[in-house]
Parts: structure tokens; C-alpha cells; sequence
């Protein structure tokens, strides 16, 4: 608490000297009355308390144009951004305001917007708590500026001290220095004095030191000289430089100082510390290795001649423009300057762009060329190449060609001037003024209130409103009362008939990302399509948007625009609402139309569906038709004033699903409980059975298997389509699990068939039907069936199957077996060359003849009709049949034969008659299992085989 005290009071004491050395500006109308920081430490974050008085007008709070401005020198290294509730507005009598929006500037500009006014005259403090983020800078003597939107002079206020960051002890105490000599930039000799304190004795052995900071400005010897510095009088052994720190440690020959002592520092002249290089009133900080409490000397004032009158203009002031830039000043009286060699030294601030490249024709001094200039940084050093007088005013001129830029943003700036005479800086603000686009231009396709309307927006970037493609934003903000959506796709704006970049909406501003650079003082054509879905206001009345850039951030009111009240149709559906599912009528709805105007009290009206021409409405009921439609309708009064054309989608299908049952039937008799449910249904739809709902696949096929309790049942089919109509199928079913009687009459079982076709004979119950080896048999009313077989295998032993099916599927099965072998009729007739086998008529080589009372046919003939194989031996002229399993041998002449190697005696014996072997007919046909009838009248013989 001592130290802060001490401090304080120190502070206090610098602050009225220096109160009484840096007068106010009497022009501006802002005051700074007091500023107060706590801690006044270096590198410490702190609190600063402004006092100011308001000038000659109230400041309009909570508007960007009615701000104050706190500029912080440029050592202090303000943060990005700052709380608005870290910094408070009161009158220091209770009342405080609160901030709504702080800025900073990349110059140390914070920007202050209120939440409330402040009259004329009304003292104000601005707190910036230490949560703020402002940090103190290294030590050294400082001052702020401040001004208002409506008292827009700076005023730099007084002096104030941040101090060395010492440590808890006591300081020296009757520190002074005196400097010798005392102008600026000359090597000077420093003498410094102070007492020790009680506790402050330094030894050399502990190699004990004196600190001693010097001020900014200030240039040490880059190779310093212990010996040419004195400590009590003492040479010194060491010394060291850190920054504007020169530690002096204690000389070996002194060994201490002694408690309470008188000591002096002396840096003499030859050591080759310079004094700063800028007039002004200075202060050394001491402090030892003992006595750590940092202690403030009194001022020294270094003496230097100044400019004066500077005035400095930008032409364009515009931001961001490439300007001439004429810097006017009067060189004092002491300060003439001679040609080639005299230079005038020019420091712009950080936020002006200087060329990377000089082009010294591009500046005169008193109109003429220069030839050598150079620039480092943001400071520009003119060689004049003209003699110039003492108390003569001089005119230095960059011209456009020299290239230099003015700042980004608007606002107040300084340069700096001194020549190389008049070493002591001289500054002077500039103003830059806010670039901004030309008024802008609005055409709307819709001009109805209410209504969705294409906007085309036109203007022309100003002198510094240069926008790069893909980077920069178009911002126009919507009057009050327009209806914005929430996004706006790119495709639906265009800039210069280009789609744009990006589109985002904010509120009722969109901010549009030019597709393509765009240069300053070029004219821009903004077009917002329909599709983008802007409304226009309700209300009629004139209206205006604002335009500004990226770079041209300034707020530009468009040229008016009128809305207009139009006529308004009303539509009245019945029913009101969708009465179906997902949106759906499930009935077809009937829409009537009305209009209203404030001008008109009979304005006509408009419909049409979908595509179609508009239909002048005549008061008719509209019924929707079926399906997805769009009704469009709009009112016309007879001015021709047209609303925005209103439409409304109106789903109707009132058409019930189709329902497909295919099993089981209605009225069915099933023999399982297990019943499979299946059907179709329209694409889209859903089917419940018994109130479960079934899968529908993608052409509207189902299928579910369903249990029954009882022995009958009653099954409910229900499709529903997407509109929520319905059909409903109920089936009845009854369970029957007794297989039906079955009996085959014939054929009978294990017996020989002959005729084709086999007649397969037999009853069942009545209604079931009868398959017979899987082909379907004809069923009486009373359960006989027939079915006539004529696909059976001849010779082989072969099942017929006989199935009986019942209406509710029950299966009885029958199978006989049966051989079938094939019934062969030979019809021949004495003399007669024309046979028949069965129904076929067959031509013989040789006739029948009868011989001795017998009839002989050809042998060939009669064998292959049998379909007996047939040997001949020509040299005995014996004669093989074998028909299955039977074999006759014959001869020529002989008259008995062998049957299965047995002899047997024949009537008569074969011959051979006209080149053709002929055989007795009868015992040929017997002896192979045929029957022989004869027929004397005709003479016919008719051979059945096998014999029946």
C-alpha cells in the first residue's frame, strides 16, 4: 500500500508537468479531464478510467454514425477483440450505460457504440476494467486521444507514466539528473545522484548494481566503455545494456557505497549516449540491487526546433483510393535547408501503403522534381532539391504516379514531419472518408404486396470499391417488412449476369460473393430471381434498400421503390381440409373464389390447373379433378393492377383400391388349418387380413398364411391405398380333412387288357373329381367316372393311377396293374391279293389258295403280320418263325413241324407255289396263340392274335 502511495503521488506530480507542457487543442470540442490507471506498472494488465467532458453536441448512442474513439499508442498491444460488458459509460453519480458493440481497429482505435445518449457539457467516465485485456506497455511517458463522431477533432491528452516493473523494496530517495548538452540527438553527458536508503549499502564482492532506465528515444554506444562511466567517481570494472537499461555494477576500487549515502552515476560525453532524437520533456527510473522500489528523477527537457502550420491532404480522401498526398509547412526560423543535402523526413501511419518502388519524379518539393528519396517502412526521407529559406513555407507533393494508398477504413489519421533542422516532429491529422457505392437502383417484377418478386439491383462501385472475385460480398439489406427465407441458392442470383460465388442471408441482409473481380468505379447488376422467394412488404407505400461492399462498407439507400396494395382473392374448399390420409381428398373437393380491392369493388378473377391458359371465373363451383393438380388463381382490378398469382395443390383420388382374391374362394372347403391367403392389390396400397398387416411386393402381389380355430371361419381381406380409401373382401371358409371314397370297376388288377383304349371305370363321392394317370376323367353327378386310357406300354406289366379329390383337397389313390397286349385281325380271302390287318388294307404277293382241303397264305405275310421273325434256309429249304417266346420250324414238302422242339403232325405240308412259299394257314395261327375262323361262304379266313 506505501509503494502504491508513493507511486500515486509521483504519477500526480509528472501529470501536472506535464499537464503544463502539452497544451490542449483549443479547436476541439471534447475534453479529456483526467485519466487514472491502476496498476501503472509496465506489462501489467490494468485499469484505465477516462474522464471526458462532451463537446458542443449530443452523441446519438446505439447508431454507427454517433460513436466515440479511444486511440492507445501504437506500443500498446490491444487485443483482437473486447467484452462490452468489460467496459461501463457513467456520469460518476450512479448512472451508467451500457455498450452494445465494441470494436478494434488494426491502429489501436477502439470504437465505443452506447446504449444510451450523451448531452452536451455532461462529464463522462469510460472504465475499461482490467477484464478488458488492455496491458501496459514498457515503461515511459504516454498519452491517448479521444473524440466523437460529432466532435471529431482528436484531443491527445496529458502525459501519463507507465513505471519500470520494480521489486517490494524501498527506493533510492532525491534522485535527479542533469544532461549536458540538451539537444536533441547530440552525445551528452549524464550525471545522476541519489541517496541509499538504510538498508541500501552495495558491495562490490556481492556484486551489487545500479539500474538505470533512460526514456524511449534514447541511443546507446554499441560498444560501451565501462571506463568512461563513473559511480561515485569511481571507474567502473562492468557495465551492461539491455534494451533502455544500463546496469552499473559496483567498481572494485570503491568496494561499497555505504547506508543512507549520497551516490552518483555519471555517463560521461565520450561514453556516447545520444539524447533523443525528438524535443520534449524526459525522466530517468532508478533503482539497485538493494534498494529494488523503482524511483522516478526529475524532468530534463531536451531542446530542438519544430515545423510548424503542418496540414496534411489526401486527394481522393476516399479509403483504400491511390492518392496525391500534399504535405504544407513552415520551416522555423533556424531551420533553412540547402539543396542536395537538406531532407525532409515524412512518418505515415501503419495503415497507409507506401510503393515498394520509389519514382522520385512523382515527388516535388516547391514544385520541384526530387531525384533522391528513400523509405523505409512507413517513413519517407525527401532530399530537397531546392534551397529552401528560413521561415518559408515549403509544399511537398506525392503525386497519384508515386502510388501511395490510403487506409482501408475511414477515419482520422497522423502523420508525423521534421527535417533534418527542425528535428523536433511535428503531427497533423488527415481524414479519410468512407468509399461508398453510387445510389443504388431498383426494378421488382412484382410490385403487389405480399407477393414473391425478382429484384435487380443496380450500381456503381466507388474510387476504392475494387471487389476480387470469390472473396469480396455484396451486402444489400431488405427494407422492414420483407419477407426473407433462410437461404438462397447461388444459382438463383446473379452478379454482372454471373452466377455468384455464395449467397448467405442474415435477417433481412444478404451478403452475395462476387463471381469475378470487379474494379473501382464499375457498374454492378445485382439480379435476385423469383426462385430466391422474397416477399414483398404487406403494406403499399414507398420503399427503399441499402447497398454496401466489402470494401465500401458505408450504407448507400437505394433510390425508392413502390409497393401497391393489389386485389386479393380468397378460396373456400369443400371439403376444408383433406379428408384422406398423407395429404389426400378421398372425395372429390369443390373450390369457389372471391376478391377484394380497396380501388376496385368487382375485380375480375383468374383460375387455371397446372398448365393450362387462365379461365375467367364467373362464380362457379370448381370440382378439383381427380389426381396431383395445381390451382392457380389471381385477381385483376380494373386499373390492371394484377396480384401475385396464388396457387394451391390439391391430392384427390377417390377411387377404391382393387382387390384380387386368389385363394382361398369365397364359400371354399379347405382341408387344413393352415390357410394361404393371396391376391393382388393396386401398387402403392396396403393389405390387412384379419387385421394384421401383410407384405405388398413391388407389382402388388400378397401372400399370408393364416391359422383357423374352428372348423370354419370368416377371413376380412382390407386394401388400403396411399389416400386412405378401401375395399374389403370377407371370405368364408369351412375344414374337411376326410379323403373322399374311392373304387375302380375295372380294369381289374393284375390282368391282361387288349383293347385300346383301356377303359378305366370306377365311383366317388359325389363333387370330388378323378385323375387317371394325372389326366382328368369324366365325373357324373352321382360320383361315377370313365376314362378311356390310351397311353400304356404294350407287352409290360404297368400301374394305372387313379386319384379322387374332394373340394376341400383331400386325395384318395387307387392303383391298378395291368398287361396290356394288342389285339391283331387278319382278314384274307381265297384268291383275293388284298389283305386287312385291323383297319388297314394290305396288298399280297401271292393270293390265299386251298390245297387238299386246307388253306395255305404266304408265309412272309402271315409272319410279319404277326410280327414274327422270319429265317429261310435255301438249301434245305426249312423254315424258322419265333414270335416271343414260341419258335416253328417248317420244311418244304414235309407235312409235320416243330412248335418249342416239339413234332407235331400237320394236314398238309408247305409249298412253295410260283416262286412263293405258302403255309397252312390254321395250324401256322394256332400253334403261335391265334384264333382262325373260317368263313366257307365267303371264303374268308379271319385271324384274331393273341386268341381272346
Amino acid at each position: 500500500m506505501k509503494k502504491v502511495l508513493v507511486y500515486s503521488l509521483v504519477f500526480i506530480l509528472l501529470f501536472t508537468i506535464f499537464s503544463a507542457v502539452i497544451p490542449h487543442p483549443v479547436s476541439a470540442n471534447v475534453t479529456i479531464n483526467n485519466i487514472t490507471i491502476t496498476p501503472i506498472t509496465e506489462s501489467m494488465a490494468a485499469e484505465y478510467k477516462i474522464e471526458i467532458g462532451s463537446g458542443h453536441a449530443a452523441i446519438e448512442i446505439s447508431s454507427p454514425e454517433h460513436n466515440i474513439y479511444v486511440q492507445f499508442p501504437s506500443e500498446y498491444n490491444l487485443p483482437a477483440t473486447m467484452d462490452p460488458s468489460s467496459v461501463t459509460i457513467s456520469d460518476g453519480q450512479g448512472y451508467s450505460s451500457s455498450l452494445s458493440t465494441i470494436s478494434i481497429s488494426t491502429n489501436n482505435i477502439v470504437t465505443l457504440i452506447l446504449a444510451e445518449k450523451i448531452f452536451k457539457n455532461q462529464p463522462v467516465f469510460i472504465t475499461f476494467s482490467s477484464s478488458a485485456g488492455i496491458v501496459n506497455p514498457v515503461y515511459g511517458v504516454y498519452s491517448i486521444k479521444v473524440w466523437t463522431t460529432t466532435d471529431p477533432v482528436p484531443i491527445t491528452s496529458d502525459s501519463f507514466l507507465i513505471a519500470v516493473s520494480g521489486g517490494s523494496g524501498n527506493p533510492v530517495s532525491g534522485l535527479t539528473v542533469s544532461v549536458a548538452p540538451v539537444n536533441s540527438g547530440d552525445e551528452a553527458d549524464y550525471l545522476i545522484q541519489f541517496y541509499t536508503s538504510q538498508e541500501g549499502d552495495l558491495l562490490y564482492v556481492h556484486k551489487d548494481y545500479v539500474d538505470v532506465y533512460f526514456p524511449a528515444g534514447t541511443v546507446f554506444p554499441a560498444n560501451p566503455d565501462p571506463s568512461k562511466v563513473l559511480l561515485k567517481y569511481y571507474t567502473c570494472d562492468a557495465i551492461e545494456i539491455n534494451g533502455l537499461r544500463a546496469r552499473v555494477y559496483i567498481p572494485s576500487d570503491l568496494g561499497h557505497t555505504g547506508v543512507g549515502a549520497a551516490c552518483s552515476v555519471r555517463f560521461m560525453q565520450s561514453f556516447g549516449i545520444k539524447n533523443p532524437g525528438v524535443p520534449g520533456d524526459y525522466f530517468l527510473q532508478v533503482l539497485t540491487s538493494k534498494d529494488t522500489g523503482i524511483a522516478i528523477s526529475n524532468t530534463y527537457h531536451i531542446a530542438g526546433t519544430s515545423i510548424s502550420h503542418l496540414s496534411v491532404t489526401p486527394l481522393p480522401s476516399s479509403q483504400s483510393a491511390v492518392a496525391e498526398y500534399r504535405v504544407v509547412f513552415d520551416i522555423s526560423g533556424t531551420g533553412e535547408l540547402s539543396a542536395n543535402s537538406g531532407k525532409i523526413g515524412i512518418i505515415f501511419p501503419d495503415e497507409v501503403t507506401l510503393p515498394d518502388v520509389i519514382t522520385p519524379s512523382a515527388i516535388t518539393v516547391k514544385n520541384i522534381p526530387c531525384v533522391n528519396t528513400t523509405v523505409s517502412g512507413n517513413k519517407l526521407v525527401v532530399t530537397t532539391p531546392v534551397n529552401i529559406s528560413a521561415n518559408s513555407r515549403v509544399t511537398v507533393i506525392f503525386s497519384t504516379d508515386f502510388g501511395i494508398k490510403n487506409p482501408s477504413a475511414s477515419g482520422i489519421y497522423g502523420v508525423s514531419v521534421y527535417t533534418s533542422e527542425d528535428a523536433a516532429c511535428l503531427y497533423a491529422n488527415f481524414i479519410i472518408t468512407t468509399s461508398q457505392v453510387s445510389q443504388p437502383t431498383v426494378q421488382i417484377s412484382s410490385i403487389s404486396a405480399g407477393q414473391v418478386s425478382a429484384y435487380t439491383i443496380s450500381f456503381v462501385t466507388g474510387v476504392s470499391g475494387a471487389l476480387s472475385g470469390g472473396v469480396d460480398a455484396i451486402n444489400i439489406s431488405f427494407p422492414l417488412g420483407t419477407t426473407m427465407p433462410t437461404s438462397i441458392s447461388t444459382s438463383v442470383v446473379t452478379v454482372n449476369n454471373i452466377p455468384a460465388t455464395y449467397v448467405g442471408v442474415t435477417g433481412r441482409t444478404v451478403a452475395i460473393t462476387v463471381p469475378v473481380s470487379i474494379p473501382a468505379n464499375f457498374a454492378i447488376t445485382v439480379v435476385i430471381s423469383e426462385n430466391a422467394d422474397i416477399v414483398n412488404p404487406e403494406a403499399a407505400g414507398s420503399y427503399v434498400l441499402c447497398v454496401s461492399t466489402a470494401k465500401e462498407t458505408a450504407i448507400v439507400d437505394s433510390e425508392p421503390y413502390t409497393i401497391f396494395v393489389m386485389p386479393a382473392t380468397q378460396l373456400a374448399v369443400t371439403p376444408a381440409n383433406p379428408n384422406g390420409l398423407n395429404g389426400y381428398y378421398v372425395t372429390q373437393p369443390t373450390v369457389t373464389l372471391t376478391a377484394s380491392s380497396v380501388v376496385d369493388p368487382n375485380p375480375f378473377i383468374y383460375y387455371y390447373f397446372d398448365n393450362n391458359s387462365p379461365v375467367l371465373y364467373s362464380g362457379q363451383t370448381i370440382t378439383v379433378p381427380e389426381g396431383i393438380h395445381t390451382l392457380f388463381y389471381y385477381a385483376v382490378d380494373h386499373q390492371g393492377r394484377q396480384e401475385g398469382i396464388k396457387s394451391m395443390q390439391f391430392k384427390v383420388d377417390s377411387v377404391l383400391p382393387q382387390l384380387v382374391i386368389a385363394s382361398p374362394e369365397d364359400n371354399a372347403v379347405l382341408n387344413s388349418k393352415d390357410i394361404v391367403v393371396s391376391g393382388s392389390v393396386e401398387v402403392g396400397a396396403t393389405v390387412k387380413v384379419d387385421g394384421q398387416p401383410v407384405s405388398v411386393d413391388e407389382v402388388g402381389h400378397f401372400n399370408k398364411i393364416i391359422t383357423i380355430s374352428g372348423n370354419s371361419a370368416a377371413i376380412t381381406v382390407v386394401a388400403m391405398d396411399f389416400a386412405g380409401n378401401s375395399t374389403q373382401k370377407v371370405l368364408h371358409v369351412s375344414l374337411d380333412t376326410t379323403p373322399p371314397a374311392l373304387t375302380v370297376i375295372s380294369p381289374v388288377s393284375f390282368r391282361e387288357v387288349h383293347k385300346l383304349p383301356v377303359l378305366v371305370r370306377g365311383t366317388t363321392e359325389p363333387g370330388a373329381t378323378v385323375t387317371v394317370n394325372g389326366k382328368a376323367a369324366t365325373v357324373d353327378a352321382d360320383g361315377g367316372f370313365l376314362y378311356g386310357l390310351y397311353e400304356i406300354s404294350e407287352g409290360e406289366a404297368s400301374i394305372i393311377q387313379v386319384v379322387a379329390k374332394d373340394a376341400a383337397g383331400n386325395v384318395a389313390t387307387k392303383n391298378v396293374n395291368v398287361t396290356y397286349i394288342k389285339t391283331t385281325i387278319i382278314k384274307l380271302q381265297v384268291k383275293n391279293t388284298v389283305a386287312m390287318i385291323n383297319a388297314d388294307t394290305v396288298s399280297l404277293d401271292a393270293p390265299p389258295i386251298i390245297k387238299d382241303g386246307r388253306t395255305l397264305v404266304p408265309l412272309r405275310f402271315i409272319s410279319e403280320a404277326f410280327g414274327a421273325k422270319l429265317t429261310w434256309d435255301p438249301v434245305f429249304q426249312i423254315i424258322d418263325i419265333v414270335l416271343g417266346n414260341d419258335t416253328i420250324r417248317l420244311q418244304i414238302g414235309k407235312n409235320f413241324a416243330s412248335v418249342n422242339n416239339k413234332k407235331i403232325a400237320m394236314d398238309t405240308a408247305p409249298i412253295i407255289d410260283h416262286g412263293r412259299t405258302m403255309v397252312p394257314v390254321r395250324f401256322i395261327s394256332e400253334a403261335l396263340g391265334a384264333e382262325v375262323v373260317w368263313d366257307d361262304a365267303t371264303k374268308t379266313v379271319t385271324i384274331i392274335y393273341p386268341k381272346p
